[in-house]
């Protein structure tokens, strides 16, 4: 039993999984997005929260000189609102410092059953959804035509319509 509930535990153990920012999207010099190297074939799904990282100095041994590693900063968490098959874009949740291209991105890939898979929508939804914005088009068409003609009244006809509209 032990054995059957470790087993188990194992098959739903986090992976994670690293890539890279292919590039960072700015307006006004501020950072409006992230865009990744993994999409939805590598397992990331909307709101997957991804920690960027970036290799810092690397540590030498003070009396040998001998690399012992590279420690990695972290830059930021980037939370996913847009996936394709490849890539993926996000937004900073958390910004420590400014991420770049070539910064390491790492995430938990999500479990095949939570990946959606891709399908056409059905004839008859996207009938549906055609008329429906079809309606919204109209609507705000007549709303442009009334809003325009209420523009011309006079002041006073203004007012009286507001209470009108008021008494209603």
């Amino acid at each position: 039993m032990l054995s059957a509930i470790c087993l188990l535990g194992h098959a739903y153990a986090a992976v994670m999984v690293a890539t890279e920012v292919v590039r960072v999207e700015r307006s006004n010099g501020e950072v409006t997005g992230v865009v990744l190297a993994a999409g939805r074939q590598d397992g990331v799904v909307l709101d997957t929260h991804v920690t960027l990282l970036r290799d810092g100095e690397p540590i030498v041994h003070p009396l040998t000189g001998e690399p012992l590693g590279t420690p990695q900063e972290p830059v930021g968490v980037v939370m996913v609102y847009e996936v394709s098959d490849r890539q993926s874009k996000g937004v900073m949740v958390k910004t420590y410092s400014e991420p770049a291209a070539g910064d390491m991105a790492e995430y938990e890939r999500a479990a095949p059953a939570l990946m959606p898979t891709a399908k056409e929508p059905e004839p008859e939804a996207m009938d549906v959804m055609t008329e429906r914005v079809e309606k919204l088009e109209n609507s705000v068409k007549k709303y442009g035509k009334s809003n325009r003609a209420l523009q011309r009244l006079p002041g006073m006809s203004q007012q009286v319509l507001d209470e009108i509209g008021a008494m209603k």
